[in-house]
């Protein structure tokens, strides 16, 4: 029903377009028309206007005829998310914004950014509501219940000219990502999203955490920290605990460590195959069968290293119920460390006004979905499609752009530095922190404290990342989306008590992996192994 509004609606949007090109086209033809009627008198008046048809098609450039055509500025809503929701001075960064797009595209834009805490439920009920939102990021939704759902559009739907939307009006996408990265977020081959420049790997095992308090916690452990280097390279999760603990006896009266849903994959050697735990790869992803991550050594390991934390009084009694972002709490000096993933960036500068650090136990790694499952969206509620195609492509396009998104108004919420550096007003009121959801974060500048060539070091990090043997693939849920939703709710009602340290487990991984199965758990994994081995036999 959406494809059919939807081809509906570009149709109709495009009906003056074509009536103008062919116009256009009659005059321009009129001697090739001439001669070829010379040459070939056998030539049918039919086949000539089939002919006609066809060149005005290829020459016209639909792009342009398309901006053309817009005679009223056209309003898009792009939702996005950051840890504490909204930025102060978004208003002026729009209008900014605003300033570049509407004499080029004739479009202009409401930045919708919601609290991450709240992302997925805030979603789930503007699109229930039918609300407009024209563009949105998939994290704290998920490229896959995105689709499962129904609220993207399919980027290769027909542009009423014989085309995809992503070919004729996203040009600069394809230029900026490449098809093999662009790929990854296809969900049952239909293209739903396009990442964008970014860590396209994670280090895995890896924490924030205060300077100042890890400086008091070496009085009580063995292990020597870096503070030369942005991210502390250590052994191992053992180290990681360690330092934990002895961050929690060097600083007793605050939360040492607040826990994340993303703790139990990002803290493990497996591969969350397509987005999600209901199935996984283990070791890093070199293993191509699929299994019961509840029911794998490794989970059971993890679970047990969280409810030692739990029990020697690292984790706060308040995790289970606690929203606010973790870096909100670190800012108010109630916390000392929290989840993270390594990049080559990850700690340069402060969170409120306390210097911090990364600290990785583990490799880099990309996973099946790290590059694809993260993406920016078309949702179903846009009012435009080819308007939302055309927007997009310019947050692809433009430098000033991306600048704006990542840092602000130049000369109000940053300067440059004599090397071309982002000076950031660390108290300003735009520094959300979410550079990384950038569509070309590369075009953009490099935050002061960092080395000038950060973006061709992110080049070396991402290609230098050991590989899932299944990155790129995401799962199609449909044919299980009943189970899928069954197991979802299962799993919502136990996660944070087990992988939060707060339920024994021995009894309770037993308990929910029983539930889990009864839901349908067993019929996810045959599936996604089913999807996964078929994938892999189209690789070769």
């Amino acid at each position: 029903m959406k494809k059919r509004v939807f081809a509906a609606l570009l149709a109709a949007m495009s009906t003056a377009a074509l009536f103008s090109a062919c116009n256009s086209g009659d005059s321009g033809s009129s001697s090739s028309e001439s001669s070829a009627s010379e040459s070939s008198v056998s030539t049918s008046s039919a086949e000539s206007s089939a002919s006609e048809s066809a060149e005005t098609s290829e020459e016209t450039d639909w792009a342009a005829q398309a901006i053309a055509d817009r005679t009223e500025t056209e309003h898009l809503v792009v939702n996005w998310f950051a840890w504490a929701g909204s930025p102060e001075g978004m208003d002026r960064v729009v209008a900014e914004m605003n300033a570049l797009t509407v004499p080029e595209l004739n479009i202009e834009v409401e930045m919708q950014v919601t609290d991450f805490a709240q992302r997925s439920q805030s979603l789930t009920l503007a699109f229930a509501g039918g609300e407009q939102i024209d563009l949105y990021f998939s994290t704290g939704l998920g490229l896959t219940q995105s689709v499962q759902n129904g609220y993207a559009l399919d980027l290769e739907d027909d542009d009423g000219h014989g085309g995809s939307l992503i070919e004729t009006y996203g040009q600069d996408i394809i230029e900026t990502m490449g098809w093999d990265n662009i790929n990854t977020s296809r969900v049952g081959g239909v293209l739903y999203g396009t990442p964008n420049e970014r860590d396209l790997a994670q280090g895995r095992n890896s924490i924030m955490v205060r300077k100042d308090i890890l400086k008091e916690a070496e009085a009580y452990m063995d292990l020597t920290p870096d503070y030369d280097q942005i991210i502390w390279k250590v052994e191992s999760l053992d180290d990681i605990v360690t330092i934990l603990k002895a961050m929690h006896d060097a600083a007793p009266d605050i939360t040492t460590y607040q826990p994340s849903t993303m703790n139990a994959t990002g803290w493990t050697n497996v591969d969350n195959l397509g987005g999600d735990s209901f199935g996984v790869l283990e070791d890093w992803g070199q293993s191509t069968t699929v299994v019961n991550f509840f029911e794998t050594d490794v989970y059971k390991e993890y679970v047990q290293t969280m409810y030692d934390l739990n029990q020697y009084g690292c984790i706060s009694p308040n995790a289970l119920t606690d929203t606010t972002a973790d870096s909100s709490n670190m800012m108010a000096g109630a916390l000392a460390a929290f989840f993270t993933s390594g990049k080559p960036d990850i700690a340069v500068g402060k969170v409120g006004d306390y210097e911090v650090m990364a600290i990785q136990g583990g490799p880099d790694f990309t996973s099946s979905s790290q590059i694809g499952g993260m993406c920016w969206m078309m949702g179903y509620t846009t009012v435009d499609p080819v308007a939302a195609m055309q927007y997009l492509n310019f947050m692809y396009a433009s430098p000033e752009w991306n600048n704006l998104f990542m840092w602000g108004v130049e000369g109000t919420d940053y300067t440059l530095d004599s090397d071309g550096l982002a000076v950031v007003d660390e108290n300003g009121t735009f520094n959300h922190g979410m550079q990384w959801l950038a569509p070309s974060q590369f075009k953009g500048y490099v935050k002061e404290g960092n080395p000038v060539d950060l973006w061709e070091q992110y080049e070396v990090f991402n290609e230098g990342s050991t590989k899932s043997l299944a990155s790129g693939f995401t799962f199609d849920t449909a044919p299980v989306s009943t189970e899928y939703t069954a197991v979802t709710n299962v799993y919502n009602q136990y996660q944070k008590s087990i992988e939060f340290g707060f339920s024994d487990p021995e009894s309770s991984i037993d308990e929910m992996n029983a539930a889990m199965k009864t839901a349908g758990l067993d019929k996810i994994i045959a599936e996604k192994q089913s999807q996964l081995d078929a994938w892999l036999a189209l690789q070769d």
